[in-house]
């Protein structure tokens, strides 16, 4: 074995990030750059420490490391537009700002302003186009699915519709697209976006499958495998359009059963991992930029070939809301793909 690694019960919270005279990016900057565009991480390892940091970081923080590494996230990209709506709050400057960002994001009907692929919980680490690379695997988000390509390049991303059919390279996972196989699905499990006096919380409770199958930098054939399980909620205020607004996340009752066989090479199943605990209530630091809260993420690395891990959620239930949605109307969910 490689590597193995098991995070659980991670949220937003701004006093867990320390931050030293060091800025994040000069320490990071060796293991992650800008490749045409994304975020190119050397390993899983590097991808989740970073990722984390990112989450804790207040705006400007945020912000700055990007300039450091050179990069423009989805999420930059969403604070660019409302930067520029709240110029001037006329339906003048909305339809101006509407017609320079048609082609990048998506704006409905009733003036929300969202971004053009599913996995928003990951926003901060992919860029306009819903890209990243972690080690060795390219992977893009759409509306509808998430692709990953093995060894993957621009090329590959510009070509995908020629190799999509080459599952050997490509793997391609479909968000709720078959009910009679819950096992199975990946993506947004569970979203919505209710409303409260002039408010409204938009939330998305989402799995995303992390895998490699190959050789790496040298001649050892190996295998990455994992999953992230997140809970991304952002609230915002009815102006002429859905804005943004400062205030304060809430998860309470968090209990989480979750099991897996680590690995399976076709000869040995490693002992299956079981997960069955409460998780302590969590309160977010002051945002205006949304909050994601990680029930688990796991991670694994074997030499050889060996099949993904599916995540087998037997329950995980929450209760969440913000400051200005109201406790009262509070939102439960109690989650199970078995």
């Amino acid at each position: 074995m490689l590597a193995v690694a098991i995070t659980i019960f991670y949220g937003c919270q701004k006093d867990e990030l320390v931050i030293t005279d060091e800025q994040p990016q000069a320490v990071v900057k060796p293991d992650v750059y800008v490749e045409n565009g994304y975020l190119a991480f050397k390993d899983f390892d590097t991808y989740a420490r970073i990722s984390d940091k990112l989450d804790l970081m207040s705006k400007s923080e945020f912000e700055n490391w990007e300039k450091g590494i050179g990069f423009f996230s989805a999420n930059s990209l969403l604070n660019e537009v409302y930067s520029k709506l709240e110029i001037e709050e006329s339906e003048e400057n909305y339809q101006k700002i509407k017609a320079e960002y048609e082609d990048k994001l998506i704006f409905t009907p009733d003036k929300d302003i969202l971004l053009p692929f599913y996995a928003t919980a990951w926003q901060k680490v992919l860029n306009q186009e819903g890209e990243i690379k972690i080690g060795q695997t390219l992977y893009k988000f759409f509306k509808d699915r998430e692709v990953m390509i093995m060894d993957g390049t621009k090329k590959d991303l510009l070509n995908l519709e020629r190799i999509i059919s080459d599952t050997t390279k490509v793997k391609v996972f479909y968000p709720n697209k078959n009910s009679l196989l819950k096992s199975v699905q990946w993506g947004t499990l569970i979203s919505g976006s209710p409303e409260y006096n002039n408010f409204r919380l938009e939330y998305s409770y989402q799995l995303i499958s992390l895998y490699y199958s190959g050789y790496g930098y040298g001649t050892t054939y190996y295998t990455e495998n994992g999953f992230e399980l997140k809970h991304w909620m952002r609230q915002k205020r009815k102006k002429i359009w859905w804005s943004y607004n400062e205030t304060q996340y809430y998860i309470t009752g968090i209990n989480l059963h979750i099991e897996f066989w680590k690995m399976y090479d076709g000869l040995n199943i490693y002992p299956k991992y079981v997960y069955n605990q409460n998780q302590a209530d969590y309160t977010s630091s002051e945002t205006d930029q949304g909050c994601t809260y990680m029930f688990m993420r796991f991670y694994d690395v074997l030499t050889g070939y060996h099949s993904q891990v599916i995540p087998e959620i037997y329950n995980n239930s929450f209760t969440f809301w913000s400051r200005g949605f109201d406790y009262n109307n509070r939102i439960t969910i109690n989650y199970s793909n078995q």
